[in-house]
């Protein structure tokens, strides 16, 4: 029972602090309201404050809006975690255009607010800085520049499955052999744009009242034969991903993402020992018995799009997970789109 696909690192902005370690060793993270003029009365659990201009070695980070430094800061995080900080280092290792980045996001809502906001009120002096943040796939794109990924550079903004859904185009990518290596997960902003649009969303979700949760999880996800070619070790193995629409009927959209599963690998899904599931599914209701099912939004509040991404985080970081343990991560959003993806942890990430 082999997954085809590996993680092989990982990085992580929560608001536990920046870092898988500091996730890990981290205890609840306190959340305050946002300021701002339209979201005030709005819990956040925010990444606390970080040097950015340090982190990332550059003079200025003026043009960078918080999404943007918080997906940079997580790819360079990445980049050191796989010995690839050096440019030079990197390329001698994979080529270009043999990486790519796949995330899942809502995107950078308060730049596109902020710039609408200023057509409106001063046509005449839009500032032309604020243009090109308001492009959804702006932040993943300023950390393909930094370090010269070009295989793609691809942000999700399908609502919170999209960091589920970026693991499945990622291993699309691998399996085809259009890449050698996938920088892939999920990040949000805690701003009040971002604020409204959770608002918007979670009208009828019992998550509805949780604190807002910000930050960045990434991982480096490879086949096993370059993993093993590059003298890595694996941390996780992905089997593989199923996803469908069903508006109005969640556990009708799982049962047929698990059906899909347990067509392709029925071994893996009869050994799943633990599930990711937010307080709206009930693993029994989905014939999952004798399994540990783990409410993220417990322990972090709402996440969004980042919230395939936090679960794998929290399994590789988590006492409780022992190694060897096959792990479903199951999500159905507002929209409608359902999500199950397989994977079976190896190693304890920190």
């Amino acid at each position: 029972m082999q997954a085809p696909f590996v993680i092989t690192a990982g990085s992580a902005l929560t608001p536990y602090g920046i870092g898988t370690n500091a996730y890990a060793q981290g205890s609840k993270p306190t959340s305050k309201p946002l300021a701002g003029n339209y979201a005030t009365h709005t819990e956040v659990a925010m990444v606390p404050d970080y040097d950015a201009q340090q982190l990332l070695a550059v003079r200025s980070v003026s043009n960078f809006d918080r999404l943007t430094l918080h997906v940079c800061v997580a790819v360079d995080q990445l980049h050191k975690q796989l010995g690839y900080a050096d440019l030079t280092t990197r390329r001698q290792a994979l080529a270009d255009d043999r990486m790519c980045i796949v995330i899942g996001s809502a995107g950078p809502l308060q730049s596109i607010v902020d710039f609408d906001l200023q057509t409106i009120e001063e046509p005449s002096y839009v500032q032309p800085s604020r243009v090109p943040n308001v492009v959804f796939n702006v932040p993943a794109s300023y950390a393909a520049i930094r370090h010269g990924i070009r295989g793609s550079c691809i942000t999700l903004t399908d609502g919170d499955s999209s960091s589920l859904k970026a693991f499945a185009i990622a291993a699309g990518q691998l399996q085809f052999g259009r890449i050698d290596l996938a920088m892939v997960g999920g990040a949000e902003e805690a701003t009040p744009a971002y604020a409204m649009y959770r608002q918007a969303m979670d009208q009828s979700s019992s998550s509805n009242g949780l604190p807002i949760s910000e930050g960045a999880s990434l991982f480096a996800m490879e086949t096993v034969e370059h993993a093993r070619q590059a003298g890595r070790s694996s941390l996780a193995g992905l089997f593989g991903c199923a996803q469908v629409f069903s508006p109005n009927a969640a556990q009708v959209g799982l049962r047929a993402c698990l059906a899909k599963l347990e067509r392709q690998f029925p071994q893996a899904m009869a050994a799943i020992s633990t599930v990711y599931c937010d307080a709206d599914i009930e693993a029994s209701e989905l014939g999952l018995s004798e399994v540990t099912q783990v409410q993220l939004d417990q322990k972090l509040g709402r996440t969004g799009a980042m919230y395939g991404s936090l679960a794998l985080l929290d399994a590789l970081t988590s006492n409780q997970v022992a190694d060897h343990s096959v792990i479903l991560v199951l999500q159905a959003d507002e929209a409608g789109a359902c999500v199950a993806a397989l994977f079976e942890k190896h190693g304890q990430l920190n």
